[in-house]
């Protein structure tokens, strides 16, 4: 979908976060990742308006690049948000499909098979979008007070193994997160990537592809803590949960799970002092211990 984001005249008045955060008075002002500082979508402290239109209540509006359901994250003065920008290259009918192709609705019958069970990289909504054109895995920083772009970074070019089949999904709908020294911007089959906040590469984490039931396209975003960054993998595959060194993208602890596909987001809680990530999926929902990762 193409996005614009807008920004309301008295919205970011942003709060606290259960990151570990090294300022928590920090947290306390921004919306550092998805769902917000409390990851609970509410700042108890803000002040935004409650009525606004095309002219009311709006200090900017931007047009974002590409496709992304992501949710935008703010730190200081910058609004960082994920997008996955196509490269457009013609495509005739005949890289579509070969002549003697036999068809169902229009695709060719062993691809359509693929996408009925979950398993096929075309979309039935793409407009005959091929499987094999690049993508720009793309951080963006707005300046929260103009909306101008301050910088733009391509972490990953590449073919992404699938696309969703649904119309309203992306390439890009796992949300960012911040501890307002780095930005964490997960793309799920298509890496983890560790930026400074001017936009710079640190290290990257690749996971391998996802294969989602029915091919409905990835969400779950990144749960971070002190220096610990959490990734919940449920797909059709072996599932996992997995935390990292937030620093370098080292592996401290890997767990796998009897679970089917999901797009719930982990959140971290203390319970008696003891870090705990909580998962929800199909079967259960299940605690982990974040120092390492027994239930």
């Amino acid at each position: 979908m193409k996005r614009t984001i807008a920004l309301f005249s008295c919205l970011y008045l942003f709060l606290s976060v259960s990151l570990g955060a090294q300022n928590r008075s920090d947290y306390d002002k921004y919306w550092p990742q998805w769902r917000g500082p409390l990851a609970t979508g509410v700042a108890p402290h803000a002040n935004p308006p409650i009525e606004w239109s095309e002219n009311q209540n709006i200090r900017w509006k931007i047009k974002i690049p590409g496709k992304g359901n992501a949710s935008p994250i703010v730190w200081e003065n910058k609004v960082l948000i994920l997008t996955a920008i196509e490269i457009d290259k013609p495509v005739s009918k005949e890289e579509k499909r070969d002549e003697g192709d036999e068809l169902f609705f229009g695709i060719p019958l062993d691809e359509a098979v693929d996408i009925i069970r979950g398993t096929g990289n075309r979309s039935r909504g793409d407009g005959g979008k091929a499987a094999g054109d690049p993508v720009k895995f793309t951080a963006l920083a707005i300046n929260r007070a103009d909306g101008k772009i301050i910088w733009q970074s391509t972490v990953r070019e590449a073919v992404p193994h699938g696309y969703p089949s649904r119309d309203d999904s992306t390439l890009a709908s796992n949300s960012a997160i911040t501890d307002g020294n780095h930005i964490f911007a997960y793309f799920g089959s298509n890496g983890l990537y560790c930026l400074d906040m001017e936009g710079n590469l640190k290290w990257e984490k690749d996971f391998g592809d996802m294969q989602t039931r029915n091919n409905f396209g990835e969400g779950s975003s990144p749960a971070l803590h002190g220096n610990t960054i959490v990734i919940n993998w449920d797909h059709e595959g072996q599932s996992f949960i997995v935390a990292l060194d937030k620093s370098n993208g080292q592996e401290l602890w890997r767990v796998d799970r009897d679970e089917r596909t999901s797009w719930a987001t982990p959140i971290v809680v203390e319970q008696n002092n003891i870090g705990q990530v909580i998962t929800s999926a199909t079967n259960r929902v299940q605690s982990y211990d974040i120092s390492s990762g027994s239930i």
